[in-house]
């Protein structure tokens, strides 16, 4: 990150906007009295890109008397140019926008939020507020924060610039990963010892004596079983043949009883018939005399009735279209009526303009409805005309589309009528039409029953004839069911004959029968004993096999349970961290002795242990200085004056280059606020020099002083000056 322009605008003791080039300053001393403003600059610089400074309140940055403040950031990255612009009012919150720069003009690329924005800007420089002030930024009165602290605190400082708090947080996840594998062992280790329990030796040996003495047992028992089987089956046949016997016996009584009542019939439907044949002459008589009277009934036209029919059915049909289109008006009436009333009672788009005007109306702060800004009274004013506007159209468009729905509903009310008044117009037309049809039909009823009553008798004469036929069959099967009675007689005696035979077999059936169930129950039994051992056997062979993937997944889990006891000791602050600590000593060594010898000509070099040894000869973590000078070597804390802020200096850039080297940040930019009061002349100048001497790894370093004999030694000056309407800058 390279400072190009910054505008200073109600910040601190800043009033009127002050702008800031630096796009052609790489070194520069920024000068003036003691608060004339010089440590503003910074303030300014770091609330615009990060809204944060010294002071924990924002309020507390705003010029004295003044309102708002506000501020502009122009840097550059590498080729890319970006501007940072921040507001923010007394008491109310900030406003941020991103630019980036497009040929000559300035693109917004700001994110949704102040938040999303202020994330763009951390990963554009690479850094946030805190790397910020760790690196670039050596603070008024902060060069000796570290080398000031106890030599623990030290190295816990060094852990914290190099960002290794990430391996506290691979330590505790492999210390759960061992937590939960020595469960896991332990689990995998008990199921194992429970399988192996279950299946021994002993207990397979007991199970097969077990499973031998059912099998015998079960054999003995089938022997018997197939003997009593025989037996019952021979008892099985003789009762199959004696039910048979039976059934056949049944069967020829059944077929006795149904031959005399068969006889018997024939015998009625003989008589029966005789006396038919007798009324035949009388049945010939009135048939002749019906036919006679049916000649002179009908006199009924039977187009006549077919046309008055038709007309009939078309009337039905038209009444019938009117009253369904009727009932179709009547359906759509009412979805009609239902929206007038849900236009009166909530006009559409209405209520939520009345919302938004009541909010603007009443909040004392209100946004703005469209954009979601902070509202002027101005533009709060136009805003709610506007509003009122809006509802009084919405308002009468409502009306007009309600007076049209009820116009329409008038409509559909007036052809319901004209409808309904067809329908009874009909009806009226319809009456004498169905009287006369209905006469029609007495009379035509009248002569088909008399037809059918001709027909009937009609029949009957036929009848007649079959008759005589009918009682010559009659009298043959009379006869031969006689035969069959005495036949069926004979059949009869054969089969009781059988019976009586069977009769003593049969009785050995029940005891043959009870001997097999007993006998099965017995098999049944020693099958289920013999089913039970061999699934016993069957179990412990299961969980032999079990306890012998048990016993492999105990072995992985005890190759894992190993690999994360590592992978914890590696995370933990003597594995990984500690490494990384040993590497960066020797830089930061490096760096500062290189400073040291521009600042001190080669006397004064420092070099870090990064363990020391305890009163009981134990070695422990730490992190002390010893510096060397002319007179020997002894630790940093026995330094006081210029010689220790020099050395104080030196570590810190030497830290501040480290940190953004690991950060991997661009910001490239070195911040050095006072800190030459306590050099005496030399030192001042071997200081500069210094500072000189980084400049190609600072691309652009702004140190500040109120010394003015150290001006000439930098190449640009900035004038920091005190005036009634806030301070002012000058570039020379």
């Amino acid at each position: 990150m390279k400072p190009l322009r910054i505008e200073i605008e109600n910040i601190l003791s800043y009033g009127t906007k002050q702008t800031l080039d630096l796009s052609g300053i790489d070194v520069a001393c920024i000068s003036g009295d003691n608060g004339a403003g010089k440590s503003s600059i910074l303030d300014a610089l770091t609330w615009i890109t990060w809204g944060r400074a010294r002071s924990n309140s924002a309020d507390a940055l705003i010029h004295q008397g003044a309102d708002y403040m506000m501020g502009v950031y122009e840097f550059a990255m590498g080729d890319d140019h970006y501007r940072v612009t921040r507001r923010r009012n007394l008491g109310k919150s900030s406003m941020l926008t991103l630019d980036a720069l497009s040929g000559e003009d300035w693109n917004n690329i700001s994110g949704a939020t102040i938040r999303d924005t202020q994330d763009k800007i951390n990963d554009i420089i690479g850094a946030d507020y805190d790397l910020f002030a760790n690196s670039a930024l050596l603070a008024q009165g902060e060069a000796d924060q570290f080398t000031t602290k106890t030599p623990g605190q030290r190295k816990g400082i060094l852990a914290d610039i190099l960002r290794l708090g990430v391996w506290n947080d691979y330590e505790d996840k492999a210390k759960a990963k061992v937590k939960d594998q020595k469960l896991n062992f332990s689990i995998i280790s008990d199921r194992m010892d429970e399988m192996r329990a279950a299946s021994g030796l002993v207990q397979e040996l007991f199970v097969k004596k077990g499973l031998t003495d059912a099998t015998e047992k079960a054999d003995a028992i089938s022997a018997k079983l197939s003997e009593a089987q025989s037996t019952s089956a021979n008892a099985e046949t003789a009762q199959a043949k004696y039910d048979a016997a039976k059934q056949r016996i049944h069967e020829i009584e059944s077929q006795n009883n149904r031959s005399a009542i068969a006889l018997k019939n024939s015998y009625f439907e003989l008589k029966d018939t005789q006396e038919k044949v007798n009324t035949f002459e009388d049945d010939r008589t009135k048939h002749a005399a019906m036919q006679a009277e049916l000649a002179q009934i009908s006199d009924v036209d039977p187009d006549e009735i077919e046309q008055q029919t038709a007309v009939l059915q078309d009337t039905k049909n038209s009444i019938a279209t009117l009253t369904g289109e009727n009932a179709g008006l009547k359906r759509t009436v009412d979805p009609i009526k239902a929206q007038i009333e849900r236009l009166k009672a909530n006009p559409e788009g209405v209520a939520s303009l009345q919302k938004k005007l009541g909010n603007i109306t009443i909040l004392t702060d209100p946004v703005c409805p469209t954009c979601g800004q902070a509202l002027s009274e101005e533009h709060k004013a136009t805003t709610i005309a506007g509003l009122e506007t809006e509802i009084a159209e919405k308002q009468a468009e409502n009306q007009h589309r309600i007076e049209e729905l009820e116009q329409d509903v008038e409509a559909k009310r007036e052809e319901y009528r004209r409808r309904q008044q067809e329908i009874t117009a009909l009806q009226t037309f319809l009456t004498p039409i169905e009287e006369e049809l209905n006469r029609w039909k007495r009379q035509k009823d009248a002569w088909e029953a008399k037809a059918k009553e001709i027909d009937q008798l009609q029949h009957k004469l036929e009848l007649t004839e079959q008759a005589r036929l009918r009682i010559q069959d009659l009298e043959k099967r009379i006869d031969e069911a006689r035969a069959d009675q005495a036949e069926d007689k004979k059949k009869l005696q054969e089969q009781q004959n059988i019976i009586s035979e069977l009769q003593e077999t049969i009785a050995q059936a029940d005891t043959a029968r009870q001997e097999v169930n007993r006998l099965t129950t017995e098999r049944t039994e020693a099958d289920r004993y013999v089913g039970a051992a061999q699934q016993k056997l069957a179990t412990i062979e299961s969980m032999r096999d079990k306890a012998n993937k048990l016993t492999k997944e105990r072995d992985e889990a005890a190759e894992q349970l190993g690999v994360y006891e590592e992978l914890r000791l590696a995370f933990s602050k003597r594995g990984a961290p500690a490494m990384i600590i040993e590497t960066a000593i020797p830089q930061i060594e490096q760096s500062a002795n290189a400073l040291l010898l521009a600042m001190t000509e080669g006397e004064i070099s420092v070099r870090m242990e990064t363990q020391s040894e305890t009163k009981a000869g134990d070695m422990k973590e730490a992190l002390d200085i010893i510096v060397s000078d002319p007179l020997g070597s002894r630790p940093y804390e026995l330094y006081s004056g210029g010689e220790s802020f020099r050395i104080d200096f030196a570590i810190r850039i030497a830290l501040s280059k480290l940190l953004a080297h690991r950060a991997g940040t661009q910001i490239k930019s070195l911040f050095i606020d006072e800190g030459f009061g306590t050099q005496d002349k030399k030192g001042r100048v071997s200081l500069v020099s210094a500072i000189n001497s980084i400049r190609d790894t600072f691309g652009t370093i702004l140190a500040i002083t109120h010394i003015d004999e150290l001006l000439d030694a930098f190449p640009n000056t900035i004038y920091v000056r005190k005036h009634p309407d806030g301070s002012r800058i000058e570039v020379r």
